[in-house]
């Protein structure tokens, strides 16, 4: 007996409205931009689908849980800047072209 399993999925996200979307979509976009400009946030839109169909709770906490591993990921990379800039201002000879 073969047994074949498929499935698809696709994410998209953006933080720009996009040309062709059509008229609500717009009108999404001008909304989200006052609220921006309002709460100093950053809008993201992410559209997703999958076959077969996953609950949108699952869905959206699958989505979460991928932001968290995203602000750890970015924790680091600060860590690593900031420790890159105190090595550069106390060891600025570690930093020099050797030739």
């Amino acid at each position: 007996m073969k047994v074949s399993i498929e499935w698809r999925h696709r994410i998209h996200a953006t933080s720009q409205a996009m040309p062709g979307d059509g008229l609500r979509s717009l009108a999404a976009w001008l909304l989200r931009h006052a609220a921006d400009r309002l709460d100093q946030g950053q809008s993201i839109r992410i559209s997703y689908s999958t076959e077969p169909r996953v609950q949108s709770r699952l869905a959206a906490e699958c989505i979460e849980r991928g932001f968290s591993h995203a602000n750890r990921l970015l924790a680091d990379m600060a860590h690593q800047a900031a420790c890159e800039e105190a090595l550069k201002e106390h060891h600025a000879e570690l930093f020099e072209d050797p030739s």
